[in-house]
């Protein structure tokens, strides 16, 4: 094999049992530069295609012990060489030859006595193809690892905010219960304070739903989301934005205003 240039050049295997057709497919190859690696038959071009996956395969059709055709579709039958694109190189021109050798995989055909120019034409853009090929692969496993490493950030994150946000939630509600048994039994009220932890209890719960959606995005995802459908109250969930922020307002002398229809239609919510 020639290994005169560097690994990102393009690697070409020319497959053909007469030395003079390897001799001057390789000299015309070889002035584009090209690393280039020689076969004289089907076995030895099966083998050497299983080592090292060249970039592209010029094949001849008609060889002794097998031809062409038949190591064109024992390598598209191989997990580890199926891809690599076949461009048969033959004297053989007949239709049915043609149509033969792009049944068995491959894709191009060329016709002996070939023309240069046309010939250096179709290896560079199969070529091309194959490099857009490999940059969209490339780009694809960098998109996999990426979302990988977001989804395992998600997971820690979520993680780490559910339990004292679920620490909020317990002991405002404990809280509340205190102040409603003291007021109880001492025939007193404290709505005000009732209120603000209500608050706090209903905004800890509503981060926490967040939390939940957030992690639902991996099911979402995967298509494993199962669909729960509910009927859910807007004139509560005003009510409940209005508590929220009304502490904030009065800080800032704003005077909020909440009015909401009796009839308020509902909407329909999804969650896993």
């Amino acid at each position: 094999m020639n290994s005169n240039h560097s690994e990102s050049t393009p690697l070409i295997l020319v497959v053909d049992d007469e030395q003079k057709n390897l001799q001057v497919l390789g000299n015309l190859l070889a002035e584009k530069k090209y690393r280039l690696d020689f076969a004289t038959n089907g076995e030895e071009a099966l083998d050497l295609a299983k080592s090292y996956s060249p970039d592209l395969i010029l094949l001849d059709v008609m060889m002794p012990k097998m031809d062409g055709f038949e190591v064109c579709e024992k390598l598209k039958k191989e997990k580890i060489t199926q891809n690599i694109p076949i461009i048969f190189i033959t004297a053989k021109h007949e239709d049915e030859d043609i149509i033969k050798g792009f049944e068995s995989g491959s894709v191009d055909y060329i016709c002996k006595p070939f023309k240069t120019q046309e010939l250096l034409a179709r290896v560079h853009t199969h070529l091309n193809l194959v490099l857009t090929r490999k940059a969209l692969q490339k780009a694809n496993d960098e998109l996999v690892l990426v979302n990988e490493m977001k989804s395992e950030f998600l997971g820690i994150a979520c993680h780490d905010l559910k339990n004292p946000l679920s620490g909020i939630v317990w002991h405002a509600d404990l809280l509340k219960e205190s102040i409603q048994n003291y007021e109880n039994s001492h025939n007193i009220q404290s709505t005000e304070e009732l209120e603000i932890l209500s608050i706090i209890e209903s905004s800890a719960s509503n981060m926490l739903q967040i939390i939940n959606n957030i992690m639902d995005t991996e099911f979402l995802e995967s298509g494993k989301v199962k669909m729960d459908f509910a009927s859910v109250d807007l004139g509560l969930i005003a009510q409940q934005i209005f508590q929220i922020n009304k502490a904030s307002a009065k800080k800032k002398s704003i005077d909020l205003l909440i009015e909401t229809e009796q009839n308020l239609f509902s909407i329909v919510d999804v969650s896993r």
